[in-house]
């Protein structure tokens, strides 16, 4: 179906939402900082993720469905895609400090966020 394609181009943000085994979650000696390589894995989901979030999102929210019905089915089919996996992997390693300088940064779509920006989409601005 027409729905099912464009649903495709949320679903491309689930690949960066994988878990992170545990054991490639290695910490400094005697610190509750990650590794580098550690960091780096965590840095790398996140920042790909935001890109990638960011990039259909600006594609997609000058986009205007005047029926309500329509517009509140596909937000909440957007939400359906790939939100609950974000928040769960948000919440999960959102509490570990795998950068020293720039959390913020990887972290500045908490999924309220997130949430909230799905739901101005296809709203006439």
């Amino acid at each position: 179906s027409e729905k099912a394609k464009y649903l495709t181009h949320w679903e491309s943000l689930n690949k960066h939402l994988t878990a992170v085994d545990d054991k490639e979650l290695n910490y400094q000696t005697n610190k509750d900082v990650l590794s580098l390589e550690s960091g780096r894995l965590l840095k790398s989901r996140f920042s790909g993720f935001i890109e990638d979030f960011e990039r259909v999102y600006v594609v997609h929210r000058d986009f205007t469905v005047i029926d309500l019905k329509l517009r509140d089915m596909l937000q909440r089919d957007i939400r359906r895609v790939f939100l609950a996996r974000y928040k769960a992997f948000f919440d999960k390693y959102s509490r570990i400090q795998f950068s020293k300088k720039n959390m913020e940064n990887y972290l500045k779509y908490p999924p309220q966020k997130v949430d909230s920006l799905i739901g101005q989409l296809f709203a006439m601005q």
